[in-house]
């Protein structure tokens, strides 16, 4: 395991000095744009970008730390050889599909979480565990048009995945997550379900309890899922 305990080290692996990485970090405000991107049912999604050499630094931390954690094989978003097609790959043609969505996602992971979750103490020092969450976060919530943000969803969702894989796998379900949005199909007990999954999420350490969960799309029987649908908010199926 690589362990950063010199700000040295960070300044060699991400190819910035420290000048510039404090510069950046204690200046955010300057360093982010908004832009609203409509979505499938009429609102809009605000990401927080990251201009161009704040998201260098973003794709430094994301190439050069963050690959080097587990991604959980049930989430197959912001990952090598990961898409939205080997997502809905597990659940074409399955007679039950339930889809739930964890709405603000993003906004609801907390920032002393990835300090602790990421960037924890046995890896980092103190200073450098601060510098980087700091680079990493913005305004209380993960931004969404930062390079870093998906890798450390899926490091702080590394647990609830494991745990919600495990059972669907006892019981023949398939399960995957891309992003916020779940997927669960097979024969199953939909409210069943969505129950675990309420409890698991109240376990989780990184995500503020605010957090709602919504259906996004069921279907409980006859039909079967033959062609999927790529949005820009991610993955809808199309039930024929």
């Amino acid at each position: 395991m690589i362990v950063y305990k010199e700000l040295a080290s960070i300044e060699q692996d991400l190819g910035f000095p420290a000048k510039t990485l404090y510069g950046l970090s204690n200046n955010l405000e300057k360093h982010y744009h908004n832009v609203f991107i409509p979505k499938s049912d009429g609102s809009r999604r605000k990401l927080s970008v990251p201009d161009l050499i704040l998201k260098s630094v973003q794709r430094a931390i994301a190439d050069n730390i963050l690959a080097h954690y587990p991604v959980s094989k049930y989430a197959t978003a912001y990952k090598v050889g990961s898409s939205v097609q080997k997502n809905a790959r597990p659940h074409v043609k399955k007679e039950k599909i339930l889809k739930l969505d964890i709405e603000g996602f993003f906004d609801n992971i907390i920032y002393s979480k990835v300090k602790d979750i990421v960037f924890y103490e046995e890896k980092y020092s103190e200073p450098i565990r601060i510098l980087l969450t700091m680079l990493c976060y913005y305004r209380e919530s993960l931004p969404q048009g930062a390079p870093t943000s998906p890798a450390i969803t899926n490091i702080i969702m590394y647990d609830f995945d494991e745990r919600i894989g495990a059972y669907c796998s006892e019981r023949g379900i398939a399960y995957t997550r891309y992003c916020d949005d779940m997927t669960f199909s097979g024969d199953f007990d939909e409210k069943e379900v969505i129950a675990l999954v309420k409890q698991e999420l109240k376990k989780e350490k990184g995500i503020n309890k605010q957090y709602n969960i919504s259906i996004t799309n069921y279907n409980d029987g006859n039909s079967i899922v033959n062609i999927y649908n790529v949005e820009k908010n991610g993955m809808s199926f199309t039930v024929q």
